[in-house]
């Protein structure tokens, strides 16, 4: 291993962390949720050479704030795991919200709800992933096209502003996060990103992402004629927000 931090690399993980990536490396595991190129790229000239990102990640670049994946929110994932094991998870020794994530049904992303994926895939007849399989590295390895699996995105909304990603059976979800902030294009009908990044100027977010996280509680509109569509400011609650942008199914 090459690069300043590669003595530190090698004993900085404890034993689990240390199984989790030599599985990884000797192909009994696979992790879709990271993603070697999209990491590499974020890291600077001299640690681009290490020769395991993996384990790069969980040392330094996940402190750090680096991303593994481009769906993969780190302070939403904590935000649930604070919330469903408590604030004394996170602050134990050699935890990794990354690994602890891995076997467990925990959302990577607000634009992806685990729990309807995959009711989804039950409902479809697919199959469906190991309860100690996170549901979002099925959806990255294998979704099914046509599976819903956010309460949020609009799949042919998406498909039909996109025909390319339709058409080559990509997963949206990952096509959406991989391009170009200014690129974008709207994922919900009833969300109009341009009209909400002029309005509320979110930095440094997805303007869905930011609308999901705290806007709708800040009671910010998702587009233009969404305050006279829910008929009289007394309408305007957070929760009807929400609600106004779900997917009709």
């Amino acid at each position: 291993m090459t690069g300043k931090h590669s003595n530190t690399a090698k004993t900085g993980l404890d034993r689990k962390l240390r199984a989790f990536v030599s599985d990884m490396r000797s192909g009994k595991i696979e992790v879709p949720l990271f993603d070697r190129h999209h990491y590499r790229r974020q890291l600077p000239a001299f640690d681009r050479q290490v020769d395991c990102l993996l384990s790069h990640y969980l040392v330094f670049g996940e402190q750090q704030g680096i991303s593994p994946h481009p769906i993969y929110d780190r302070a939403y994932v904590l935000e649930q795991i604070t919330h469903d094991y408590g604030a004394e998870k996170i602050t134990a020794d050699g935890f990794s919200a990354f690994h602890f994530i891995q076997k467990i049904q925990i959302s990577p992303s607000r634009l992806f709800d685990a729990s309807l994926y995959l009711e989804n895939l039950k409902t479809g007849e697919h199959k469906v992933p190991a309860k100690t399989e996170n549901p979002a590295s099925h959806f990255l390895a294998s979704w099914p096209a046509g599976v819903n699996f956010s309460k949020y995105f609009d799949i042919p909304f998406y498909d039909i502003n996109n025909p390319h990603v339709a058409n080559s059976g990509s997963n949206p979800l990952d096509h959406y996060f991989r391009t170009p902030d200014n690129e974008r294009t709207d994922v919900n009908p009833m969300f109009h990103s341009g009209y909400y990044l002029l309005s509320y100027k979110p930095e440094g977010t997805d303007p869905l992402v930011h609308f999901l996280d705290q806007g709708h509680a800040a009671l910010n509109l998702p587009n233009p004629y969404a305050r006279q569509e829910l008929l009289s400011d007394g309408f305007v609650t957070p929760q009807n927000l929400l609600n106004y942008i779900k997917v009709r199914s």
